[in-house]
C-alpha cells in the first residue's frame, strides 16, 4: 500500500519558552521581547510553521513473513523557536547589551552574571524565532518470522537538513554570522536497531541492540561535542574534555549499545525473569550533561494472584 500526504502545523511557545526565569535571571522567558543598547530589538515568541510532504510503502511480503514500513518525508520550518541563545553574544567584551525586556529594565529581572563588574543585561539566555530551514529522511522498518518461535526486527532512520548561510533571517544567535552555532539540530544522521525475539514454549527472550551515530549538541548551556578550536560557543572554543562556558564537554553523544532480557513462566502465576542493560559496557554519553551508560542488570521473581 502507498500513501502520500500533505499537512501543515503550528509549534505555539511553551510557558517555558515564554515566561521561564532561570540562572539567577540570565535566562528569561520571550514573551514581550528585548530591546538592546543599540537600538536593535528582539521580538516576541511567535509559533513556528511547519509544512510537510510524506509518501510511505507498506506491504506483506515472502508468504506473509516479511513486514514492510517505510516512509520517506520533507519538511519545511518557518520561523523557527530556537534553543535558549546568548542575544547579547559580545556584552561581555563591550559589546551590546541588554538594556529592556519588553518595556521593563532589565535590572527588573536579573542582576547579571557579574554584578558591579558588568552591566545586568551582558548575557541574556533566551528564545528566539529565527529564518527557515529544511529537514529531509527516511526511515525503513522490516520484521521477518524466521520460524514460529524466532522473528527478527531491524530499523533504520536517516535525517538530514537544509540551511542557507547566506540568508541573514538565519543568524540564530544575532552575531552578524551565518554558523553551526546558528542551528543546532541536535540529531544524529544515521540510527539503526535491530531485535531478535525468540518463544519457546514457556520461555520468552530479545537481544535488542541499536547504533546512533555520534552526533554533537548544542543547546543554551550545555555542549556535548567534538573538538572545534575555530567554534566559539558561549564565548569559548568548543574543545573534547574541556569546559566550554561553565558546563564541562564529554563528548558527542551515541555509540553502539546492546541489551537483553528473558522471561521463564515457572507456573501459570509464577514467573521468573531478568535483563542486562548496555550488555558491552562501553561507556557512552546518551544524554547531554549525563554520566555514561553504564551496564545494570536486574533479576525479578513475580507471583500473580487470581
Amino acid at each position: 500500500t502507498w500513501r502520500v500526504t500533505y499537512g501543515e502545523s503550528y509549534l505555539v511557545p511553551t510557558l517555558i519558552n515564554t515566561h521561564q526565569t532561570g540562572s539567577g535571571g540570565t535566562i528569561l522567558g520571550n514573551a514581550e521581547g528585548f530591546t538592546l543598547s543599540d537600538g536593535s530589538e528582539i521580538d516576541p515568541l511567535e509559533p513556528e510553521t511547519i509544512r510537510t510532504m510524506e509518501t510511505g510503502y507498506k506491504s506483506i511480503l515472502i508468504n506473509n513473513r516479511l513486514f514492510v514500513d517505510a516512509n520517506a518525508y520533507f519538511n519545511w520550518s518557518e520561523n523557527m523557536i530556537s534553543p535558549i541563545v546568548n542575544i547579547a553574544p559580545s556584552g561581555r567584551t563591550g559589546g551590546p547589551v541588554v538594556t529592556h525586556r519588553g518595556d521593563r529594565p532589565i535590572a527588573d529581572f536579573t542582576m547579571g552574571v557579574a554584578p558591579g563588574n558588568l552591566p545586568p543585561g551582558a548575557m541574556i539566555m533566551t528564545n528566539i524565532n529565527f529564518g527557515n530551514v529544511q529537514t529531509y529522511g527516511f526511515d525503513v522498518g522490516l520484521k521477518f518470522f524466521l520460524s514460529e518461535h524466532y522473528q527478527f526486527t531491524l530499523n533504520y532512520s536517516y535525517f538530514d537538513y537544509l540551511l542557507d548561510k547566506a540568508d541573514p533571517d538565519n543568524d540564530a544567535n544575532r552575531d552578524g554570522k551565518m554558523t553551526e552555532n546558528d542551528l543546532s539540530v541536535n540529531t544524529p544522521r544515521h540510527k539503526l536497531s535491530s531485535a531478535i525475539q525468540v518463544s519457546y514454549r514457556k520461555f520468552h527472550g530479545t537481544l535488542f541492540s541499536r547504533w546512533i551515530e555520534k552526533y554533537d549538541f548544542f543547546s543554551g548551556r550545555n555542549v556535548a561535542s567534538s573538538s572545534y578550536p575555530d567554534r566559539i560557543y558561549n564565548g569559548y572554543p568548543v574543545i573534547l574534555g574541556k569546559r566550554v562556558g561553565d558546563q564541562f564537554n564529554y563528548g558527542p553523544l551515541g555509540g553502539f549499545y546492546m541489551s537483553l532480557n528473558a522471561v521463564y513462566q515457572i507456573s501459570r502465576l509464577i514467573h521468573t525473569g531478568f535483563y542486562v542493560n548496555n550488555l558491552l559496557g562501553k561507556g557512552n554519553y546518551e544524554y547531554v550533561a549525563m554520566a555514561p551508560t553504564q551496564t545494570t542488570w536486574g533479576i525479578e521473581l513475580k507471583f500473580s494472584v487470581d
